[in-house]
């Protein structure tokens, strides 16, 4: 092949330089030999693959399916103390064994004289109410309201903290993508400047320009280290944790903002916690749990009489006197009305910073 034949190869392959003159392209100072006629023939046929990629094959089910990955388990230990607990108070009938023992106690006679002695007494009492199977029944109700709470405030922040661990994993698969692309970056630009180096050499490009191409080889370097580090460190925090994502398969999605913005998961979620934990309140405040009714049977005995051993049965009700039911209600109200501000301060939240992080995006 003739030195202008070559000529016309090499112009081709330094139109990838943009830097480099036009008067350059077609005007060589000095004869280049066979070795770098070769390597920009290489380079030519190997850049028109650079960066092929297949085509998307992912739909969305697969897109919800890597959204919906839980890295954050609710506390499986918690659940379970709930549900001891539950069982804890179903076995407590509110039954007590009791006795009792007085020395030097006086005791009135038939025939109207005093007498003084040892008294025992031994027996079961039962509640029936407060302590008992009303409380008991209170108890249970209160305890799985509480386990409801946990359970959806769990859920609220798996969520939250699900993100994190997702947001990653997406990087670190986009990274991946990232360093194939630029290990071909860098092994095509640094066939570019070894081609250029040669030019130089042969005094057919000046320095400035050859620097500018061994600038953006090293750049790529140094982001193919910087997404290697992060993918580094990543894959050790999340040990076995890393989802297998192929980026080059997933489609493209439009983001409807407006779609987003009246998405009403969170809200619901939080609304449903809401009504929770107004029941709780409700129990909370409940008067029935302040009143009392105990049932009991002992066997006495005593020391100084014949007739020392008798049964007996005697039965107990308490219920509070008060006078501050009209307090006692506002203060109901007063623990709804902060409970639904609360939750109206997270809706606003919540939409401000969707709101806001949206924006952003859009404005991008």
């Amino acid at each position: 092949m003739s030195f202008v034949s070559k000529g016309i190869i090499l112009s081709l392959l330094v139109l990838l330089c943009p830097t480099v003159t036009m008067a350059q392209l077609t005007t060589f100072k000095n004869p280049f030999n066979e070795a770098t006629y070769i390597k920009a023939i290489q380079l030519l046929e190997t850049n028109s693959f650079i960066g092929a990629n297949s085509v998307s094959t992912f739909g969305l089910e697969e897109v919800e399916q890597i959204f919906q990955t839980n890295f954050e388990e609710v506390d499986s230990l918690q659940l379970m103390w709930f549900e001891n607990q539950k069982r804890l108070i179903r076995k407590d009938l509110g039954l007590n064994a009791v006795s009792t023992l007085g020395m030097n106690e006086q005791f009135i006679e038939n025939n109207g004289e005093s007498s003084f002695g040892m008294r025992m007494r031994a027996g079961l009492e039962w509640n029936l109410l407060g302590n008992g199977i009303n409380s008991r029944k209170q108890a249970l109700r209160k305890l799985t309201k509480e386990q409801e709470i946990f359970f959806l405030e769990s859920k609220i922040e798996q969520k939250e903290q699900n993100y994190p661990h997702l947001y990653n994993n997406i990087i670190d698969a986009f990274n991946k993508e990232k360093i194939f692309l630029l290990e071909q970056r860098i092994w095509f630009l640094q066939g570019i400047v070894d081609v250029l180096y040669e030019l130089y050499h042969n005094h057919d490009l000046s320095y400035t320009e050859l620097v500018d191409y061994k600038t953006k080889l090293e750049e790529s370097k140094v982001l193919r280290r910087a997404f290697e580090r992060f993918n580094g460190a990543f894959s050790q925090a999340m040990n076995t944790e890393v989802l297998d994502i192929n980026v080059i398969q997933l489609p493209l999605l439009e983001i409807e903002i407006d779609a987003l913005l009246s998405d009403t998961t969170f809200q619901k979620m939080q609304e449903e916690l809401a009504v929770v934990k107004k029941d709780l309140i409700e129990i909370q405040h409940t008067s029935v749990n302040n009143i009392n009714l105990r049932v009991a049977t002992h066997y006495n005995y005593r020391s100084n009489t014949l007739n020392n051993t008798y049964p007996s049965f005697n039965t107990s009700f308490r219920m509070p006197l008060k006078f501050d039911k009209k307090e006692r209600h506002r203060a109901e109200e007063l623990e709804i009305e902060m409970l639904d501000k609360d939750m109206n301060y997270v809706f606003y939240n919540n939409s401000r910073e969707l709101s806001s992080t949206l924006a952003i995006f859009a404005w991008h």
